[in-house]
């Protein structure tokens, strides 16, 4: 009785190595497939212009040659006459600064301006700017309204489109403390900071001054 049993054992044993492979073998399901119109819509981002690829860096050579620099803002009588102010203080050589001097963030359009790197991130429906001056990060969502009471920032809530290889940008809700132009006009509420930007043979074409591509 014993040996039957253990015949009958051993017979299930084999039979269980035999059958494992095959089970094994069986087909899995096919991995789900991202949703068509996710795959066109990233699909799309190589039709835009190639800022994406690299890192940029202000050419500062432009500053210093004839129609190099942006066209300033445009400044009520008020902010004109303290900026006015600000430049005859600076050529009597009196030691003034601007607010990014006591640690407050540059903020929008000036954190365009910085002579530190910039990156562009590409993704659908959104523009992602990351920049090195104080790890900031701007974010224009495209095709889209503003957000609805949005809080106030120093980079704002920025909304654009594309036209062609331009990317027009409109920012909103700027944080009173943020100088539009150096040391002199502060935001108000509400607040709008229009921009556009296309790429050149050295970088960008004003606002703000031309970027070059660094790696």
């Amino acid at each position: 009785m014993s040996a039957r049993l253990s015949r009958a054992a051993l017979l299930a044993v084999i039979g269980l190595c035999v059958a494992g492979p095959a089970m094994a073998a069986t087909p899995k399901k096919a991995a789900a497939q991202p949703p068509a119109g996710r795959v066109a819509a990233f699909a799309a981002l190589g039709r835009l212009p190639d800022w994406d690829q690299g890192v940029w860096q202000i050419d500062w050579g432009t500053l210093f040659t004839p129609g190099g620099r942006p066209v300033p803002p445009s400044l009520t009588p008020h902010y004109a006459a303290k900026y006015k102010a600000y430049q005859a203080s600076q050529k009597e050589g009196e030691n003034v600064q601007n607010q990014n001097a006591n640690c407050i963030p540059p903020g929008v359009p000036q954190i365009m301006q910085m002579p530190y790197p910039l990156e562009f991130l590409f993704t659908p429906g959104r523009v992602t700017i990351a920049i090195e001056t104080d790890s900031q990060v701007r974010r224009i969502y495209l095709n889209a309204p503003h957000t609805e009471d949005p809080d106030l920032t120093f980079n704002g809530d920025s909304v654009g489109h594309w036209e062609g290889d331009t990317l027009v940008i409109d920012t909103v809700a700027l944080e009173p403390h943020t100088e539009i132009a150096p040391a002199s006009a502060t935001a108000t509420r509400p607040t709008s900071s229009s921009a556009s930007a296309r790429p050149a043979p050295t970088g960008w074409r004003s606002p703000p001054p031309s970027p070059t591509r660094t790696s």
